[in-house]
């Protein structure tokens, strides 16, 4: 009895602890305000807090979850639960004046697979990437789309021939802000075309220039569709049954790797076709 008494002392010094910005909790915190006395929902035999470590659940990423990430990735499977702890955060949001800021990282944490799915193709196949935009919730996504509020013909030129520009131009925003090299990289390429293009201009004017846009548009979407295909398969079949060290190594090679690969790979293949 002593032992009980004694434990239930500790875990209410410990809640007293916390910081009263709950954005500002770290993954510990976050299970110390789950075994609080003043939460609805119960964990007695501790496997929410085993997921909130496994995602790396902290207070800003709290404050945003939904109702499918406490079933799908935290593993809530009770319906009642699942409305006490929603029950919970509502309670705690009223608690704290800030607005939620994910990072990359938090946003990675909270949509793992989604990310994981969206990140190799920013590179490689930007258009097909920007699709995958709108699965983000909207604290991790531009506010406005591609083209939006642009003269048609411009939008259209966006579309087919640089896509990376609204990239670039929204990397602070998208998926919470674009990671290592991925941005430069983007931009590189971005400025790849606009060169080749002015080469084929000086070489023989305009019809130089339409010369190589076309091939550009031609070679890039062809492109797109193998590489979004292979991205799409490896989502769906293989990042699912894939250690989460192994998928964790693919993703970071898709980061810090791949995208230098990308752009030496498409500066030799656009070098041999001038």
């Amino acid at each position: 009895m002593f032992r009980i008494i004694f434990a239930s002392l500790l875990t209410v010094f410990a809640v007293a602890e916390l910081p009263s910005e709950a954005n500002t909790w770290t993954v510990e915190q976050v299970c110390e305000w789950v075994d609080s006395p003043g939460t609805e929902f119960q964990d007695p035999t501790g496997y929410f807090k085993d997921n909130v470590r496994k995602h790396g659940i902290t207070g800003n990423i709290l404050m945003v979850l939904e109702v499918n990430d406490l079933e799908e990735e935290l593993g809530v499977t009770s319906g009642i639960e699942r409305k006490k702890l929603m029950f919970d955060l509502d309670a705690l949001e009223n608690t704290y004046t800030g607005e939620a800021g994910l990072d990359f990282w938090e946003n990675r944490a909270l949509n793992r697979q989604l990310v994981d799915y969206a990140v190799p193709l920013l590179v490689s196949a930007p258009r097909w990437a920007i699709t995958t935009i709108d699965d983000f919730p909207a604290y991790c996504k531009p506010e406005k789309d591609m083209g939006e509020d642009t003269n048609i013909v411009f939008a259209w030129i966006e579309w087919l021939l640089f896509p990376e520009y609204y990239i670039w131009i929204n990397r602070d925003t998208i998926m919470c802000g674009l990671p290592g090299l991925i941005p430069y990289c983007v931009v590189a390429h971005l400025l790849l075309k606009i060169f080749l293009i002015a080469i084929g201009g000086v070489a023989k004017g305009v019809e130089g220039m339409i010369a190589i846009a076309s091939m550009i548009v031609i070679y890039t979407i062809v492109t797109e569709i193998s590489v979004g295909l292979g991205a799409y398969f490896y989502s769906v079949i293989i990042w699912k049954v894939l250690p989460g060290f192994i998928s964790d190594l693919v993703f970071y090679f898709a980061v810090y790797i791949q995208p230098i690969c990308q752009l030496f790979k498409t500066g030799n293949e656009n070098s041999g076709r001038k």
